[in-house]
């Protein structure tokens, strides 16, 4: 009786019609997603990162101080790795310096 899955062999390269994972092209290229949060002062910005990516209760981020510098962090723990770069709200990426 034939099978209806296609016979396995160990030494077929097909992929069955799939790529290569993004898994295999972040970990060869070291390249990541990146996710830019910008926006005014005080305007939540960190809040939502800690709540999306670190899982952190909305009611503690009213104890999280403000960001001074640009921040550049890996997000790890998904099933996609991220980047995010969050820029303060006193700094204006686009202003010649």
């Amino acid at each position: 009786m034939s099978s209806l899955l296609p016979e396995s062999n160990p030494t077929n390269s097909d992929s069955y019609g799939y790529e290569d994972s993004d898994d295999d092209r972040e970990s060869e290229s070291g390249y990541r997603p990146t996710i830019v949060i910008m926006g005014q002062k005080r305007s939540g910005k960190t809040s939502i990162r800690k709540v999306v990516f670190q899982k952190m209760s909305p009611n503690e981020t009213l104890f999280v101080e403000s960001t001074a510098r640009v921040t550049d962090e890996p997000v790890t723990g998904s099933f996609i790795n991220l980047k995010t770069i969050e820029f303060p709200g006193q700094v204006d990426p686009f202003e010649a310096s």
